[in-house]
């Protein structure tokens, strides 16, 4: 599913919208539902094969989110509606399961509990 997001984002009215948070009719785009099913058909086959061929799921899911950093592991199951706009950085999967994992925190605790400092857990978070 490698498809340019700079490039989409030029010529695709609908995927310009999306990404621009304003109003469009998903049912009537032309391309949303095309890269939805392609997206959740992408997450079906790492869902499928991460436990037998860890190096396919990650190609898989590096190919269905090209912005993943260096370091990201995740667990399936995944399901992702759009991969090409995300980016995940490193820190970033070790702060989301500190929240997952332990009771409300201030930033600062979480910025401990991750081993970054504030400034980096608050423009992390942003």
């Amino acid at each position: 599913m490698t498809v340019d997001l700079n490039t989409l984002l030029e010529t695709d009215d609908d995927v310009r919208r999306l990404f621009e948070g304003r109003p469009m009719q998903y049912r009537k785009s032309q391309s949303l539902p095309d890269l939805t099913w392609q997206a959740q058909s992408t997450c079906d086959r790492i869902n499928r094969v991460f436990f037998e061929n860890q190096d396919e799921a990650m190609r898989l899911f590096h190919d269905l989110v090209p912005g993943t950093g260096d370091g990201v592991d995740f667990r399936p199951p995944i399901n992702l509606d759009y991969g090409i706009g995300l980016t995940i950085g490193q820190g970033q999967p070790r702060i989301l399961m500190c929240l997952l994992q332990r009771e409300p925190m201030t930033q600062r605790e979480l910025a401990d509990a991750c081993h970054l400092d504030a400034a980096t857990m608050s423009r992390t978070l942003d």
